[in-house]
């Protein structure tokens, strides 16, 4: 029961997300996309998505697109099977 209320709760944050955002890791020239259909829960200060079948989350606050990510690598040995990452997001447009 738990689990149909979530894919319900998944599908309705799905569809209000509007655009795309293009989010620059600090400190390095990489940067990612986030899709609306990456959307897994929307609060009034926050938006969460998650990529790469769930290792990786996804945390942009709405009122600044700042995002943390993080990213669990339970391929790797220990001690580094975690990602932290940090940065700013800003919506995609045709010119990115």
């Amino acid at each position: 029961m738990r689990y149909s209320i979530l894919i319900l709760l998944v599908g309705v944050c799905s569809a209000q997300a509007s655009q795309p955002l293009v989010c620059d890791v600090k400190g390095s020239d990489d940067r990612f996309l986030l899709y609306p259909e990456q959307q897994i829960y929307r609060s009034k200060s926050y938006d969460v998505y998650a990529l790469m079948g769930g290792l990786t989350l996804a945390t942009v606050s709405r009122q600044s697109l700042k995002f943390l990510r993080i990213t669990q690598l339970s391929l790797l040995p220990q001690p580094d099977r975690l990602q932290l990452f940090e940065g700013q997001c800003h919506p995609a447009s045709n010119t990115d």
